[in-house]
């Protein structure tokens, strides 16, 4: 295994294309298919967006925390939005996703265990 500044490349190819991932299927899922389908039974925009958003954030649960749950919840508002602003395409808000797993994320991580 090549090393470089004691990072495993491997690990860091797994992890982009794990973050590349998550965007693309989320989206998909989150957006692209629930907002989809609450369009054709003639959901409004509004709940469209706000299912969209609760489900977004009830799906990352997973961080155990009510902080977590509200970040996650108010970030699927804002894709959702984004999502219909943007003509119901998804590669603004798959854009976006990936942004923020590649880039975003991992900075609020280290800054976290850094203390800040």
């Amino acid at each position: 295994m090549r090393l470089c500044c004691g990072v495993a490349y491997p690990l860091k190819l797994l992890g982009i294309a794990a973050a590349l991932a998550a965007g693309i299927i989320e989206e998909i899922s989150f957006r692209g298919f629930i907002m989809t389908r609450l369009q054709a039974i003639g959901v409004p925009a509004m709940f469209q967006v706000l299912h969209s958003g609760i489900v977004f954030g009830l799906a990352h649960l997973y961080t155990f925390s009510t902080g977590g749950f509200i970040a996650t919840t108010v970030l699927g508002l804002l894709f959702a939005g984004i999502y219909i602003i943007g003509k119901r395409s998804l590669t603004p808000t798959v854009a976006s996703h990936s942004h923020i797993d590649l880039i975003t994320e991992p900075w609020l991580l280290m800054a976290a265990l850094a203390g800040f």
